[in-house]
C-alpha cells in the first residue's frame, strides 16, 4: 500500500519538475529570440541612421515591444540605447505574466551605405 502512495507522490513531483524545466526552456528560447532580433535592429538603426517605421514594425510583427531608453532623437555617431520586451505566461514558475527583456545599444549611422552612413574615423572625430 505504501509503495502506491509513494508512486503517486513521486509522479506529482516528477510532473512539476518537467513543467519547471519546460518553463526554463521557453524562457531561454524567448530570450534568444529577443537577442537575435536585437542584432537585426542594431544593424537597421546603424544603416538607416534613425529608428524607422520598418524597424518598429519588424519588432512588433515578431511579438515584441520596442522601448527607447535614450531620451530624444539620436544624431549620427551617437550611441542609442533601447530595450526589446516580450511577455511570457509561465507554466509553474509564477502565476502572473513575466516580462522578458534585453537592453542593447548601437551607434547610429555606423555603416557607410547609400543612405548616408558615416566612416568610423568621422565618429571618433579624427
Amino acid at each position: 500500500m505504501s509503495y502506491k502512495l509513494a508512486m503517486l507522490l513521486s509522479t506529482v513531483f516528477l510532473v512539476s519538475v518537467f513543467l519547471l524545466g519546460g518553463d526554463l526552456c521557453l524562457i531561454n528560447a524567448t530570450y534568444q529570440t529577443l537577442d537575435a532580433m536585437s542584432l537585426t535592429v542594431n544593424q537597421r538603426i546603424s544603416r538607416e541612421g534613425q529608428i524607422s517605421q520598418d524597424t518598429l514594425s519588424f519588432v512588433e510583427n515578431n511579438g515584441a515591444n520596442f522601448v527607447s531608453v535614450t531620451s530624444g532623437t539620436p544624431a549620427i555617431g551617437e550611441t542609442y540605447v533601447y530595450r526589446l520586451e516580450k511577455e511570457y505566461q509561465p507554466l509553474v514558475i509564477k502565476k502572473s505574466t513575466m516580462k522578458i527583456a534585453v537592453t542593447r545599444s548601437c551607434v547610429v549611422g555606423f555603416y557607410n551605405n547609400q543612405k548616408g552612413g558615416v566612416e568610423l574615423s568621422e565618429i571618433k572625430g579624427q
